[in-house]
């Protein structure tokens, strides 16, 4: 397929891991490197998208702990996290303890502004969007619902795939 026509739908992926608002850090973290990705969308019981949780949001959460000392949620260290100050990106370690984990709910830490997609939009514009709101993932909607999720590995992989 020519790269130019390829859309959001040729892309994603239509089975997305959801995330529960009330789910605890710690265990959301368990998750997302059994699953090997690197956040998923939160949604309510009646499948409503509310927000985003992400690495980039735990690396925030550390960043913001560390600039409140004494705060409830505590000090933490985390050795070696791989923030890269220029992506914002924040990559899993093998090192860190559960103690370097914010504490709380992920309704606490996620995003909630929602970068989305319609399943028909161009991946140029895919691509574009993520580089103008700064994201690694859009979520795909159709109809207001989430169809499926495309992050920015997933059009490299297209790219290293079909080149």
């Amino acid at each position: 397929m020519d790269a130019t026509k390829l859309k959001a739908r040729d892309l994603m992926k239509k089975d997305v891991a959801r995330l529960d608002a009330g789910a605890p850090v710690d265990e959301v973290m368990t998750q997302l490197e059994s699953d090997g990705i690197s956040g998923a969308p939160v949604v309510d019981a009646a499948g409503r998208v509310l927000g985003v949780f992400s690495l980039t949001d735990v690396a925030r959460a550390k960043e913001a702990e560390a600039a409140t000392p004494g705060s409830p949620r505590g000090e933490y260290y985390m050795p070696e996290t791989g923030i890269d100050e220029e992506a914002d990106e924040f990559s899993y370690k093998d090192d860190y303890s559960p103690e370097a984990l914010p504490t709380g709910t992920v309704a606490e830490w996620m995003s909630e502004d929602v970068v989305s997609v319609e399943p028909g939009d161009s991946v140029r514009v895919v691509c574009k969007r993520m580089q103008d709101r700064r994201v690694h993932r859009v979520l795909v909607l159709e109809d207001g619902k989430l169809a499926g999720i495309l992050s920015s590995f997933d059009v490299v992989r297209w790219i290293a795939d079909h080149g």
